[in-house]
């Protein structure tokens, strides 16, 4: 009787004891991480098997940012470079330089924070619905941004009233894709995701719309290049140049994220490091670094100082 009381008591001061000093969670996930066989269906990405989160609540995904799992590098290569963008943003308030650098670099810092926002609440559907807005809303962000700056130094080489329509319509474009894409994610953040069965259609709905919507948004540019081409040839000439390759870089990161390589040759071998998602998102910061790049470069080519 003795014996058993010590026990009850010890084990009563070791809960006690783990309650007022409780394992951190990010030492817990590097343990603990499951496989798709044992995450909700809305989380599970195609060919990515090992490397899932649990179930978390929100403080423990915040926590898990610093924990190694196969969202972290989707994390930190937005996360890491919002900063840098933000950083970038005041060095050039300092110096007092074009406006356009200034609002294209804070605003690419606060779409990236989104998307990076998204990554880290997504480990259960409750979470996945609520944020997956955020992802969408600063994937259109920053299309808008590089493709909406550009379509205004193009056009204004136009007359007023062809620059205001040239812009408007970009606007509707960008306007209906975040309808059709993200609209139905706020839908479904409310519903009771509490069972891991959790029906995904609502996602899969603006999964199947993005990409046509997204090259829609990424491809305006050539509609007013076109039209400055009949009006200025080389100057036409010279911004194409320019666009171009900042135009392929943005296709090239949805042709990888479309066709989910490498990890749909090699499943299981790109969990954790370089698969689609993890490609796409380098690709998405280095679009931002050169679309900073090339205005300074549109800016001269209008002799705009």
């Amino acid at each position: 009787m003795v014996q058993l009381n010590y026990n009850r008591m010890f084990k009563s001061v070791k809960r006690r004891s783990r309650m007022n000093n409780p394992t951190p969670v990010v030492l817990r996930l590097k343990t603990f991480c499951v496989t798709d066989k044992e995450v909700p269906k809305c989380a599970i990405a195609s060919y990515i098997i090992n490397g899932y989160r649990p179930r978390l609540t929100q403080t423990q995904a915040i926590n898990s940012v610093f924990a190694w799992h196969n969202e972290t590098v989707n994390i930190w290569t937005h996360l890491f470079p919002s900063l840098c963008f933000l950083l970038y943003t005041c060095l050039q308030l300092q110096r007092q330089t074009t406006s356009i650098f200034i609002i294209s670099a804070f605003l690419m810092s606060a779409a990236l924070v989104f998307s990076a926002t998204f990554h880290v609440m997504c480990s259960t559907p409750r979470l996945y619905y609520k944020y997956l807005t955020c992802d969408n809303f600063g994937m259109f962000s920053t299309i808008g941004l590089c493709v909406g700056s550009a379509v205004h130094l193009i056009s204004i080489n136009l007359t007023q009233i062809e620059h205001v329509i040239y812009i408007a319509i970009f606007g509707g474009i960008l306007a209906v894709s975040l309808y059709f894409v993200v609209e139905p994610t706020i839908a479904r953040s409310g519903f009771d995701a509490d069972e891991m069965t959790l029906c995904t259609e609502q996602a899969l709905r603006g999964n199947k719309l993005a990409p046509f919507f997204l090259l829609l948004c990424i491809s305006f540019w050539i509609v007013p290049i076109v039209h400055l081409y009949f009006v200025n040839e080389e100057l036409a000439v010279n911004i194409t140049l320019i666009l171009l390759w900042e135009y392929l870089a943005w296709v090239s990161c949805f042709v990888i994220w479309f066709l989910q390589l490498p990890e749909i040759c090699f499943p299981g071998s790109f969990d954790y490091f370089g698969n689609s998602h993890n490609l796409f998102h380098c690709c998405i910061v280095l679009c931002n670094v050169y679309h900073i790049y090339n205005i300074d470069l549109l800016l001269k080519a209008n002799n705009i100082q």
